[in-house]
């Protein structure tokens, strides 16, 4: 299990990649949850609520994203996987799932 203090390390690094990757102008929120994954693996559960869907990155700069967030976890010596989505205020969905601000 990891530390709180690792895990918060662990968090920033996550939302310093994606804020410097996407865009602080395109980039509402960034909701960042460590749990285990589908397999039982410890992981981390990233969203990020885009301000509009047409921002939205292409496959290829998300894989791009998600490898520099497994580059900066292993610096911090975190193992945990990265698991990351976007969500835009068109998609549907039942109910907001944005954490509070």
């Amino acid at each position: 299990m990891q530390n709180a203090v690792k895990s918060d390390e662990a968090e920033r690094a996550i939302r310093t990649v994606i804020y410097d990757r996407v865009g602080k102008s395109v980039v509402d929120s960034v909701s960042v949850t460590s749990s285990d994954d589908a397999i039982g693996e410890p992981s981390f559960f990233v969203t990020v609520y885009l301000k509009n869907g047409r921002d939205r990155p292409k496959a290829e700069k998300t894989i791009e994203m998600i490898k520099a967030m497994r580059d900066a976890l292993f610096d911090l010596d975190d193992d945990r996987f990265p698991h990351l989505s976007f969500r835009a205020p068109e998609d549907e969905e039942s109910e907001d799932t944005r954490p509070e601000r």
